[in-house]
């Protein structure tokens, strides 16, 4: 009788697999993980951009007001000049 023998089960080629699929997971695990810490770091960029954008306007407003303010101080002693350069012209 010639019976055949069994098919050989391939554990080699199991155990070759599970070692393959392991590094495969982690990879998919840390790429997710890594992405998922990436939208955060996008979220807290963006409020320091609202934040920054929102100093940098009021800023924006002082300065304008110091200036106006420099330039009213300026006209004034200008027109102080003006008045003591008159009267020791007239003298």
């Amino acid at each position: 009788m010639s019976a055949t023998p069994p098919a050989p089960t391939n554990a080699s080629n199991l155990v070759i697999s599970l070692y393959a699929l392991i590094p495969l997971l982690s990879l998919v695990v840390s790429g997710v993980w890594a992405y998922s810490g990436l939208d955060k770091k996008i979220e807290l960029l963006d409020q320091r951009v609202d934040i920054v954008s929102a100093q940098i306007q009021t800023y924006q407003i002082e300065r304008k007001e110091d200036n106006k303010r420099i330039e009213g101080k300026l006209d004034s002693i200008s027109n102080r000049l003006d008045s003591f350069m008159l009267r020791g012209a007239s003298k």
